[in-house]
């Protein structure tokens, strides 16, 4: 499937390949406003070290982590199969976006997908977990990478879990419907060089806003 995120195959093209990006009702990302309180379910993490293979798909970086993280949601339990980086983010609340988004991309035996996302914001210092997972990403854009290492992804995680609750879609091609997502909302924090380092390599790698056709955004702890 041939896309990117920009020129003639970004984002405005993508209804080209991926049939889901023209028609569907249930897209992400999108403004994270008007949410209702309460409502958002049970929700419950066991992350631990795992190790975790690094690859660049020619779009982005992935992280691919190997078995042992779960999240409950709801009643349903979610294996955490990989986690990337958006960079600006996809998500914005109440109009206004962090200059990285983390995705963290679980699966259940059903074929269900359930994404945990966080914000970054930029502030002096480094992120030392941030740092440990982007040792090894090439000094350029487009230079390959390839490496292992072992990270707890729950160390990229706020303290505080009050988080956003909806129904959407994975925000690349095939675009596909039927996600949870679970959007944090306090920022955690990265050095303002790891991001310029980000935005270097990865210069834009975000989808636009998508309509949220009354679908409701549940708001709580």
């Amino acid at each position: 499937m041939n896309w990117s995120y920009d020129g003639n195959t970004g984002p405005e093209h993508w209804s080209n390949v991926c049939t889901l990006a023209r028609t569907g009702q249930r897209q992400s990302p999108i403004d994270l406003r008007d949410a209702e309180p309460g409502g958002v379910g049970d929700f419950s993490l066991d992350y631990r070290s795992v190790r975790v293979k690094v690859r660049d798909t020619g779009r982005n970086y992935r992280f691919d982590c190997g078995k042992g993280c779960r999240v409950r949601i709801a009643g349903s339990e979610f294996q955490l199969v990989e986690f990337h980086f958006h960079s600006p983010s996809e998500h914005k609340v109440d109009g206004n976006g962090q200059p990285i988004e983390m995705h963290l991309m679980h699966q259940n035996t059903a074929g269900r997908i359930a994404v945990v996302a966080v914000f970054f914001s930029g502030r002096a210092g480094e992120n030392c977990h941030l740092k440990k997972a982007w040792q090894d990403l090439p000094e350029r854009f487009g230079d390959r990478v390839l490496s292992e290492f072992h990270i707890d992804p729950s160390k990229f995680l706020p303290a505080d879990h009050v988080r956003y609750v909806y129904p959407g879609s994975i925000t690349t091609p095939p675009c596909t419907e039927g996600v949870t997502w679970v959007v944090f909302k306090t920022p955690v924090f990265a050095g303002v060089g790891q991001i310029k380092r980000l935005q270097l390599l990865r210069p834009h790698s975000c989808r636009p806003l998508q309509p949220l056709n009354g679908r409701e955004i549940r708001l709580g702890r």
